[in-house]
């Protein structure tokens, strides 16, 4: 369920605040949401929808974060285009500056607009059609059958593959 809230600032502007599942008919206004770099980021790539990225957190997850994760990027659809497609923003360069210079240029600037959609218009193709789960759960018993032995709960093939994901995915 999606909670919205709207709000006005000092300044007399109405701003949205949305938690939970977005809607294409709801991120068209403002035309650059600002989203954190988790699923949702995925979520404005499916509908096509240029946003600014960004995430923060406390000091020592942070640190912790970076030694145990090691990709480039944070946003989903950069991840998968391994480029910046969203503008991420993370930890001490999430400033109110940042963002809100980097939401003006996308607002200001509709070739960038559009080099953005298309770009996310090339990562959702890849992506696959309907049926994500029953091709997972499909994969996963290929792989997943485990070995006869004493550790026979212990499932390496799928480990293995994993392990292989997680690779291709750094």
């Amino acid at each position: 369920m999606a909670v919205a809230s709207v709000f006005t600032d000092r300044t007399g502007l109405e701003i949205e605040i949305q938690v939970g599942s977005i809607a294409r008919k709801r991120c068209q206004k403002p035309p650059s949401p600002f989203a954190s770099t988790g699923t949702v980021t995925v979520e404005c790539a499916y509908y096509g929808i240029p946003a600014v990225a960004m995430y923060k957190t406390s000091f020592w997850t942070y640190l912790i974060g970076r030694r145990l994760v090691t990709v480039k990027y944070l946003a989903m659809p950069n991840i998968l285009a391994d480029e910046p497609i969203y503008p991420e923003f993370i930890q001490d360069q999430a400033t109110d500056a940042n963002v809100a210079a980097a939401a003006v240029k996308l607002l200001n600037d509709p070739a960038l607009r559009a080099q953005i959609e298309s770009k996310l218009a090339r990562v959702v193709a890849t992506l696959g059609g309907p049926g994500a789960a029953q091709r997972a759960r499909r994969r996963h018993s290929e792989i997943g059958r485990c070995r006869e032995g004493p550790l026979k709960s212990f499932c390496w093939d799928s480990i293995l593959s994993l392990l292989a994901l997680l690779r291709w995915a750094a």
